[in-house]
């Protein structure tokens, strides 16, 4: 089982979220956001900043893997997520999968209609 955390302000990242809840039918994912306590604490424990910008996958054995690598690692472990992810593993082709990632990872408050300044984050209590 890996621990995905994403930032816990994201619209898009909750909806990922969601979304991966929902087709890891094998329950190989524990999805928590970095708002919550659980992910703040886990960032904390591997030396990442708790405002992350960028998703994070908590391995078994204490490793741990950022952005592309991450997304390449969440796929690996859904159902029908290999028909995907095995263009990640392609000669060469991780770069290209890293600046697409980039790009969603930097323009992801405006993917919702948000300002870059992120005034539609959500407010969580």
């Amino acid at each position: 089982m890996i621990v995905v955390i994403l930032d816990g302000n994201c619209r898009l990242c909750r909806r990922c979220g969601a979304i991966i809840e929902r087709i890891d039918w094998l329950e190989k994912i524990q999805v928590i956001y970095s708002t919550e306590d659980r992910g703040s604490s886990y960032l904390k424990q591997y030396g990442l900043d708790t405002d992350i910008d960028n998703i994070v996958a908590i391995y078994g054995n204490g490793e741990f893997s950022e952005g592309v690598y991450a997304w390449r690692s969440i796929l690996s472990r859904i159902p029908l997520g290999w028909l995907i992810v095995w263009l990640m593993y392609v000669p060469f082709t991780m770069g290209i999968w890293g600046l697409l990632y980039e790009i969603v990872r930097r323009n992801r408050y405006l993917f919702n209609g948000c300002d870059e300044s992120g005034s539609c984050k959500i407010k969580l209590k």
